[in-house]
């Protein structure tokens, strides 16, 4: 074993002996769940796309704008939401991009109806709000996984971000996952791709 390794054995482990406060569990759980949320809004464009294939025309513009909208919002809410952390606090601009996440992915899954275009423009109007709420997940959650462990050991520091960041690829798997659930779940015809 190197002893990188063992190191980071070491601080896996003093993260789990000291004892941490309420505040610390729950920043720790809400910038892992926010980051388990960027990624599965990220990846579930393509298997929305792929799922409304069948419904709406698609060109291949369309597909692309879809799909980028939501990184527009993204490079928009790591602009702007990290200074909102700074004027308003970290926990009233993690409520807000985490309101402006789930008001986008609501509003992408329930207004989107008419016809092709009103589809695609209520769609991309939505990514773009969802873009902009998980975007300021990125400068926040690691900001608070950082701020809130009341430690000034860097080390421990660091840990407790990338813990907040692992969530990251269970929330890009995670879509997959759930459609192939679905897709057992719910038999159709139209579900053979």
């Amino acid at each position: 074993m190197s002893s990188t390794s063992a190191e980071i054995k070491l601080l896996h482990a003093d993260l789990h002996t000291e004892q941490e406060s309420e505040p610390q569990r729950k920043s720790i759980w809400v910038s892992s769940l926010s980051n388990f949320s960027v990624q599965y809004n990220f990846s579930v464009v393509a298997i929305a796309l792929k799922v409304m294939a069948s419904d709406y025309e698609q060109t291949s513009w369309i597909k692309q704008l879809l799909k980028a909208t939501v990184f527009a919002g993204a490079i928009t809410g790591q602009l702007v939401m990290g200074y909102v952390g700074d004027l308003l606090g970290r926990n009233k601009a993690m409520a807000i991009t985490i309101a402006l996440a789930g008001i986008g992915a609501l509003a992408s899954a329930l207004f989107a109806w008419g016809d092709d275009w009103a589809v695609y423009g209520i769609i991309a109007a939505s990514r773009f709000i969802l873009g902009v709420g998980v975007g300021g997940v990125y400068p926040l959650s690691a900001t608070k996984a950082a701020e809130e462990s009341e430690t000034m050991d860097l080390q421990k520091r660091n840990l407790r971000v990338s813990l907040a960041f692992f969530w990251q690829t269970p929330g890009a798997i995670a879509p997959y996952i759930v459609t192939l659930i679905l897709i057992f779940i719910v038999p159709s015809d139209e579900a053979q791709w």
